[in-house]
């Protein structure tokens, strides 16, 4: 590839959700370096997924014990801050995770898996773009894409005050949080922590699954964010709270 076509390429808006996604990979690793203990080394394995290997975005490791976690990068949903109703706390401010898988199950390959993974082929073709509780052990993302709009010329662009009639702009504000401290506000949440069977009143939302209580991760899962403070309700965690995950 030429050189001067690389910045054509990157900023396709066909490749650019890709590159956004494999950056928030390197940068939280750069992030968890700084903020987790020293007991805990993190690493980008490099895998080849279409191998059938397990694709891990980012791995930490307890050096001593040797204990390993697989953390899966998703970004937050575009333009996806919202003030919504929580079951318990009113309509307090939120944003979704885009958490999906990039290669769905055909029945060819779902009966292929299943019994390797101990579910039925008709489970996984239920539920063929989502992930299982098994597949990783926390999902991590960032706020900074949940303020973030597709502007008229096609690209991608940071524009709180487009989001939510302005609610972004002015929650941001309240904060002091400019669109750096965005990227670097990452929180974390257990895989089994946000399945359906484990937070009561929020099912499966597939129109045929054989679970209601299934053990799925939901295509957009929500993170609750407080009012009073910038943090975030459980079960998820902010970065420097992440130990207690581990």
């Amino acid at each position: 590839m030429e050189i001067d076509s690389i910045p054509l390429v990157i900023d396709n808006p066909k490749v650019m959700p890709m590159v956004r996604g494999h950056a928030f990979e390197f940068a939280l690793t750069r992030l968890l370096e700084k903020s987790l203990p020293k007991q805990y080394k993190v690493s980008n394995p490099y895998m080849n997924a279409q191998l059938g290997l397990h694709d891990i975005d980012v791995k930490i490791e307890e050096v001593k014990t040797g204990r390993k976690w697989s953390a899966e990068c998703k970004l937050s949903s575009k333009g996806s801050f919202k003030y919504r109703k929580h079951p318990t706390l009113g309509k307090i401010p939120s944003f979704q995770v885009k958490c999906m898988r990039s290669r769905t199950y055909t029945e060819k390959k779902a009966k292929e898996v299943a019994p390797k993974i101990g579910v039925s082929w008709k489970e996984l073709v239920v539920h063929n773009d989502q992930y299982r509780s098994a597949d990783f052990d926390i999902v991590a993302s960032s706020l900074a894409n949940a303020f973030y709009i597709t502007d008229d010329d096609g690209h991608f662009a940071y524009s709180p005050g487009d989001i939510d009639k302005g609610k972004g702009k002015e929650y941001l504000d309240h904060f002091g949080i400019n669109q750096k401290q965005c990227f670097e506000t990452v929180v974390f949440a257990r895989s089994e922590d946000i399945i359906p069977k484990n937070t009561p009143g929020f099912p499966c939302r597939r129109k045929v699954c054989y679970d209601p209580d299934c053990g799925f991760v939901p295509n957009y899962p929500t993170v609750w964010l407080k009012e009073d403070r910038l943090g975030v309700e459980p079960p998820w965690v902010l970065i420097d709270e992440l130990p207690s995950l581990l």
